[in-house]
């Protein structure tokens, strides 16, 4: 997991991109909100309080930077986040948006 890693600006630029496109293009009925945190996004689901109209800002995901690529990490069941089983790095986040879109574990 990231530590003291920085993003390239460039990566973090097509990153903003693509997350862009991710929160934009959230299946009907989701909303999505993208945080960069260091060399990490967290990507939160927001869902209507169940008993105010306050919505309420749920983690989904998390991305982690590190010099090898970027790695996709979900919640268990304990709270912590996990890495995704099998997940390998990958220079390209758009992999890791989709891993999420297609959600194949079940996890998201």
């Amino acid at each position: 997991m990231s530590k003291g890693n920085e993003i390239p600006p460039l990566l973090k630029k097509q990153a903003e991109q693509s997350l862009a496109k991710f929160v934009d293009q959230a299946p009907k009925g989701k909303v999505f909100i993208a945080t960069f945190k260091g060399a990490r996004v967290l990507i939160q689901e927001q869902v209507p309080h169940p008993k105010n109209a306050k919505p309420l800002n749920l983690p989904y995901a998390l991305l982690d930077y590190t010099d090898q690529g970027w790695q996709l990490l979900f919640r268990g069941t304990s709270g912590q986040w996990q890495l995704m089983p099998g997940d390998l790095p990958s220079a390209h986040i758009e992999e890791k948006l989709e891993q999420i879109r297609v959600d194949a574990l079940g996890v998201f």
